[in-house]
């Protein structure tokens, strides 16, 4: 392994600045494709896809 190497990762941060994806990968496989990725943005925006785990109600 070298010295020094980069990681890739992929942080999606809502305009409140909440995180709403975090990746990191130290692996060349298990990574997003940036069409897929571009895709997803697309679905999520328009569709105002909530994070998984996010809870939207009341209690």
């Amino acid at each position: 392994m070298p010295p020094l190497f980069s990681v890739p990762v992929a942080f999606l941060i809502r305009p409140d600045r909440a995180i709403y994806y975090l990746s990191i990968q130290s692996k060349p496989f298990a990574r997003p494709s940036y069409t897929e990725m571009a895709q997803a943005l697309d679905f999520i925006i328009k569709n105002d896809y909530p994070a998984r785990g996010e809870y939207v109600g009341t209690i």
